[in-house]
């Protein structure tokens, strides 16, 4: 599966909005979201925005930051992509 495999387009266009609704749901500006992770705020602008891939690592340090769990991102990621 390339980059430019439709399905992975999809999900990667589900987890970008998984990703930005939990920080939205959470009140959290970018900036705020930046600051916590000890990142720029272009970093989180990229990954919203899927000109970024997150690792597995990231992922952990986004939920944290969050307060979500990243087993309930993860399942919610699941569910998201196979009912689209």
């Amino acid at each position: 599966m390339g980059k430019n495999n439709p399905k992975r387009q999809k999900n990667k266009q589900v987890l970008q909005s998984l990703l930005r609704q939990a920080r939205e749901t959470t009140g959290i500006l970018q900036a705020d979201l930046s600051k916590k992770l000890g990142r720029s705020q272009g970093f989180v602008s990229k990954y919203e925005l899927g000109d970024r891939r997150l690792d597995l690592l990231d992922l952990a340090d986004i939920c944290d930051a969050l307060n979500i769990s990243l087993f309930e991102l993860v399942k919610e990621f699941d569910h998201a992509r196979k009912s689209r």
